[in-house]
């Protein structure tokens, strides 16, 4: 009767063994075996009221993560609504700046090291040829933006989200009669559209001393000839409000400046919003605005 208890022995030793293995892993030197890390997840977020972020808009994130000193730890690259472990022990609370989209072509960020400063990071516009002794950037990507702190908790493994919203406005402009007005004899006209900032740093303030866009493109419309159309673009923002300023050219001879509509409201660029700019040359001059939801342009119908 006793052999009817010895593989119950055996198998008590071997959970037996099984846990001590288990507990010994929680005392490593690193104790990770025992710690769930804070972790972060990036999320596209539209400003108040606005319509949501399409999550195609989002391409890869970069997380730029500073201790609580504002010390440069680390860069990591993912995507939005992916979960990432933040394992930076010795840090009381981290920093971290989410951002989205920026592309080598139309901006340059900061290349921080291991002894820069959040305050370091930079994004800033990249520079064209000059038009007519006016520097001439070119028009950023579609740029998102977010700063989140975090306590650096490494036992209960909480999750924080990191709301990344639009620092750029989008532009559209359109012109009727322009050709009448100055008595054209072809299609030589050009733009240039001047806003107040070229950089934004990792506070998500935009900064610098102004950017000028110039769009190419611009066509006159085959169901309208008389009206002149520019793709939309866009310029770097800010919630509160960017002020724009128009400058139209022909043959390189600047033939009028537009900063407010008709009714003395300024031409602004707000973040995540499109601008519409509706400049009318028939008859007596007008200029009409509106500012739109991302992408959803209005048909010039009613002007």
């Amino acid at each position: 009767m006793k052999r009817e208890y010895v593989p119950l022995i055996k198998v008590a030793l071997l959970v037996l063994l099984l846990l001590l293995f288990a507990i010994s892993g929680c005392i490593r030197e690193e104790e990770s075996g025992c710690y769930k890390f804070p972790a972060i997840q990036a999320v596209a977020e539209a400003p108040v009221g606005g319509t949501p972020v399409d999550p195609q808009d989002v391409q890869d994130v970069v997380f730029y993560i500073f201790n609580q000193d504002g010390i440069f730890l680390d860069r990591i690259i993912s995507t939005a609504n992916v979960r990432i472990e933040l394992d930076y022990p010795g840090a009381t609370s981290l920093i971290v700046v989410g951002i989205a989209n920026v592309s080598e072509t139309n901006e340059s960020i900061t290349q921080l090291t291991s002894d820069s400063h959040e305050q370091d990071g930079e994004i800033s516009l990249k520079r064209l040829q000059d038009y007519l002794s006016q520097p001439i950037y070119n028009s950023p990507s579609d740029i998102f933006f977010g700063e989140v702190d975090i306590v650096n908790d490494r036992k209960t493994g909480v999750i924080t989200t990191l709301p990344i919203i639009r620092i750029v406005s989008g532009i559209n402009i359109k012109m009727r009669g322009i050709k009448e007005y100055v008595n054209a004899i072809d299609e030589d006209f050009r733009i240039v559209v001047s806003a107040n900032y070229n950089t934004v740093n990792f506070d998500g303030d935009a900064k610098g001393s102004g950017a000028n866009y110039m769009p190419v493109g611009g066509t006159f419309s085959s169901q309208n000839p008389s009206q002149l159309e520019f793709p939309a673009f866009r310029v770097l923002s800010t919630s509160q409000g960017n002020p724009v300023t128009v400058k139209i050219y022909y043959k390189n001879s600047l033939i009028d400046t537009v900063t407010k509509d008709s009714n003395g409201y300024p031409l602004m660029a707000y973040n995540g919003k499109l601008l519409e700019v509706w400049i009318n040359y028939t008859g007596y001059l007008s200029v009409t605005i509106r500012t739109s939801e991302w992408d959803q342009e209005t048909i010039w119908h009613t002007i």
